[in-house]
């Protein structure tokens, strides 16, 4: 689970996520959800202006094609990993290119609330849902921390400005001060 780096820093609230994470209903996960994996076409721009344009739009009705590579079996427990990978990416790269921060925190609170819709199409209570959702934005700093403090750490985030920034977003959703 890369929680050892998290850990050194909030020992109590990783314990506490260890011990959430085995209370939700197991599901198979076909798609490693890291942002490399996923694809976003655009639509023609000629055709933008016209939403009723067929050509402008998808078999589901939607503005741009997502497309997800790299399908495999993922994780097997909870999908809170997979989310919760997915959002720390995007807050990683946050961190770094400030002047996205407003697209990319929309972006992730759309991707979560139709990802929350879902969970209850598929039968789960609101509850179990909602835990889920919690439990991603708790994986997504303990993911962050491990990127930027970890053996594994990747090199663009060891600056100590970055580094310090990462931490504090992290500690936020760690400890459910903020899920966006």
């Amino acid at each position: 689970l890369r929680t050892e780096t998290a850990a050194s820093f909030f020992p109590k609230e990783v314990h506490k996520f260890k011990k959430d994470i085995k209370t939700l209903p197991h599901s198979v996960v076909w798609a490693d959800c890291c942002p490399k994996n996923i694809l976003i076409a655009k639509k023609n721009k000629d055709n933008a202006n016209n939403k009723n344009n067929p050509k402008n739009r998808n078999s589901r009705g939607a503005k741009n094609d997502i497309c997800f590579i790299d399908l495999e079996f993922a994780h097997y427990n909870a999908p809170v990993i997979d989310v919760g990978f997915f959002i720390a990416h995007i807050l990683l790269f946050a961190v770094k290119n400030k002047r996205y921060l407003a697209d990319m925190q929309e972006g992730i609170n759309e991707f979560i609330g139709s990802y929350h819709h879902e969970l209850i199409k598929a039968k789960y209570t609101k509850r179990s849902a909602d835990k889920i959702i919690r439990l991603s934005f708790n994986y997504a700093g303990i993911i962050m921390l491990h990127k930027a403090y970890s053996a594994a750490k990747y090199k663009e985030y060891s600056e100590k400005k970055i580094r310090k920034e990462i931490k504090k977003t992290a500690a936020d959703l760690i400890s459910n001060k903020t899920s966006l």
